[in-house]
């Protein structure tokens, strides 16, 4: 695939600047009419470049699919800590619960796929690519796909909100999240208490449109039932401030733990 989605110039130079930076440049162009900002990049948007999907895979008893992915990849000119490596991370950190419950409790009845996707900030080519792929395989054996991308709330709940939205394409999928959210407020109160936690129905004509940009989107426009959540606040996605700074690993057990019970629900037979 195109490396820039054949979306972006590949002939002009292009940069991301803090506003500090942008507004001393632009300061000393208005003071001084002879200034001149000359500028080296190595930026290439041009030519191929492979996108990696890499899988794991926990086998059921039947070849039925519950999928659980998110993206690993960041936009060029940030580090990527809450997009995405909030959601590779919680991505990962399932695979470890769902072992643990696999030596508890027996192997599950549906086979479990963790995948995470290269290419997402460039246009899904990792996920879209996986799933032109497979769409037989998919549309036959698929049950679930759970996306996260996102799923962190920032730590300042106070000022910058502290809001997590779960969705669902498939309204008993919608139906079975509500009743696991309704739980963990009462089970975990002490952390539900925090934050707004909602949910809503995703239309299957959401997914058709271009505003769907996430890696949910091809599963769904596969005809595939999918759910995932976002969380609020994090202001600093897509620039160099995507840091550590403003990681609140709290908010990941309330999109990790309400997705990832009913994932484990829907692969041991629920």
């Amino acid at each position: 695939k195109e490396a820039n989605g054949g979306e972006l110039p590949d002939d002009i130079p292009f940069m991301m600047l803090s506003n500090n930076t942008g507004n001393h440049i632009w300061d000393v162009f208005q003071s001084n009419s002879n200034a001149r900002l000359h500028i080296d990049t190595e930026v290439d948007n041009t030519g191929e470049l492979d996108v990696r999907v890499p899988c794991g895979t926990m086998l059921g008893e039947s070849e039925e699919l519950v999928m659980i992915g998110g993206h690993h990849d960041t936009v060029y000119n940030g580090p990527g800590a809450v997009d995405d490596t909030s959601g590779t991370a919680t991505v990962l950190e399932l695979a470890t619960v769902y072992a643990g419950l696999m030596a508890e409790n027996g192997q599950p009845k549906y086979t479990i796929r963790f995948c995470t996707w290269g290419g997402e900030e460039e246009g899904l080519w990792g996920s879209r690519s996986y799933v032109e792929a497979h769409s037989a395989e998919l549309s036959d054996k698929l049950r679930l796909y759970l996306n996260f991308d996102m799923p962190h709330v920032d730590k300042d709940l106070a000022n910058r909100g502290n809001n997590v939205w779960f969705y669902a394409i498939n309204k008993d999928d919608l139906s079975h999240l509500e009743g696991i959210i309704e739980q963990f407020k009462q089970e975990r109160a002490e952390i539900a208490d925090k934050y707004s936690i909602s949910s809503g129905y995703m239309t299957p004509e959401d997914a058709q449109t271009t505003n769907c940009n996430s890696d949910h989107c091809p599963f769904a426009q596969n005809g595939n039932d999918v759910a995932g959540s976002y969380g609020g606040g994090s202001h600093e996605y897509h620039t160099y401030k995507d840091d550590m700074t403003r990681f609140n690993e709290e908010s990941l057990s309330v999109t990790g733990g309400i997705l990832g019970t009913y994932g484990a629900y829907v692969a041991w037979g629920g």
